[in-house]
């Protein structure tokens, strides 16, 4: 159970962010592309959480050294499950440059997969 308020203990997303293993942050802008990239880790997972903090959605699967990117349509609770460094970038979003669903794409030695909010 979460015991603390949002406001003062959740990490906002502005532009970019960067950590080591797993993480909890929050993006309050409006529709963007998040851009997020491991090295050197194991599994790697970036996903959307529930109000309740909940898993809702996985947003970018992948392991090793993996990158990806994925939709956010707006404000959102995102999780990251990672053991390595990690990186998370924000980029305005245009009509016609957000990822496919399903799209898959490759990194060093590795298949990532993408999912997007729908």
């Amino acid at each position: 159970m979460w015991l603390q308020t949002l406001d003062d203990h959740v990490p906002v997303l502005e532009s970019k962010l960067s950590s080591r293993g797993p993480y909890v942050f929050r993006y309050l802008g409006g529709p963007a592309t998040v851009s997020v990239d491991q090295r050197n880790g194991g599994t790697f997972w970036l996903e959307e959480l529930t109000d309740r903090f909940e898993s809702a959605e996985r947003l970018i699967a992948g392991k090793g050294t993996c990158n990806g990117k994925a939709r956010l349509n707006g404000p959102t609770l995102i999780h990251v499950r990672s053991s390595a460094d990690w990186h998370a970038r924000i980029a305005g979003g245009s009509r016609g440059s957000a990822p496919q669903a399903g799209a898959e794409r490759s990194a060093p030695g590795q298949r990532l997969r993408r999912r997007l909010l729908g």
